[in-house]
């Protein structure tokens, strides 16, 4: 019983998939591994501008503005959710920016049209 209780209070490594190791490798690879207090309040100060941003050009029928700010609004908070080292948040963002991606894609194939 001494046993099983010593090796239940080590702490398990959470299981990293490997969608998860090739984004991080990719962020790694393409971004800073840590940022200043100070730069990282100012990139968050502007995902909040571009969010504010969104929110009037949905409020005001702005599309597709709407796409347009909210790419880098979940581009910066994935990056912050990488940087803190939280998968769910980075995840939820990358998802978000995935759709606007292919939103944006779609809009320029049709904007000629």
């Amino acid at each position: 019983m001494g046993l099983r209780a010593d090796m239940s209070s080590v702490e398990k490594k959470p299981q990293v998939n490997i969608m998860d190791r090739l984004v991080n490798h990719l962020f790694s690879k393409a971004l800073p591994h840590s940022l200043a207090p100070a730069t990282e309040r100012t990139i968050k100060n502007i995902a909040l501008a571009l969010g504010l941003g969104n929110a009037l050009a949905i409020i005001f029928n702005g599309y597709p503005l709407t796409m347009f700010l909210s790419l880098p609004f979940c581009i910066i908070w994935a990056y912050c959710a990488w940087l803190h080292h939280e998968p769910q948040l980075k995840w939820l963002n990358l998802t978000f920016l995935a759709i606007y991606a292919v939103g944006i894609v779609r809009y320029a194939l049709h904007v000629g049209n």
